[in-house]
């Protein structure tokens, strides 16, 4: 009885993972993504459910490996956005300090101005992180599309305003 009720307790809070796994994908925020996932975690329940009846050894190892590869996928991801926020902290500072260095003149800049700062900020910490990085990732200012300009200004005046915040206190 002792290894049915172990079995079955493994089962069981496996299915309980994939299960909170299947309800936490946001449609919301890429519904084709999000579909293949969900298809993804579907089939691997229902795995799950049959190696579980059917007593098949086999069935729950493929089922292991593929936990595994997903096991994988997000430690990457996980690495991977670590290293987008190290990038994001560095063109701040980078901004700050421009921003300290001129004694707040930065406000006589333009918004281009601002923008392409920062997106040359963007591009030295993409040659970073990324030896051989896409075309449009490293794209000179008058080829970025115009939200891409607008937002590069939007994350200047933002990080200007902030610094001028904390040396007004």
């Amino acid at each position: 009885t002792g290894n049915i009720d172990l079995r079955y307790t493994g089962f069981e809070r496996c299915r309980n993972i994939v299960l909170e796994l299947i309800n936490s994908v946001r449609p919301e925020v890429d519904p084709p993504l999000c579909q293949k996932v969900t298809s993804l975690y579907t089939f691997i329940f229902s795995e799950l459910v049959h190696a579980n009846l059917e007593k098949d050894a086999a069935r729950l190892q493929k089922v292991i490996e593929l936990l595994e590869f997903e096991r994988e996928t997000w430690v990457m991801l996980m690495e991977k956005l670590a290293e987008e926020r190290a990038a994001a902290a560095a063109v701040y500072e980078q901004v700050a300090a421009f921003v300290e260095a001129t004694n707040g003149a930065t406000a006589k800049l333009t918004r281009s101005q601002k923008g392409r700062f920062v997106a040359l900020c963007w591009i030295g910490q993409i040659y970073k992180h990324f030896p051989d990085p896409k075309p449009s990732y490293v794209a000179d200012w008058d080829d970025l599309p115009a939200w891409q300009q607008e937002t590069d200004a939007d994350i200047f005046e933002q990080i200007e305003i902030h610094v001028r915040a904390d040396k007004a206190v």
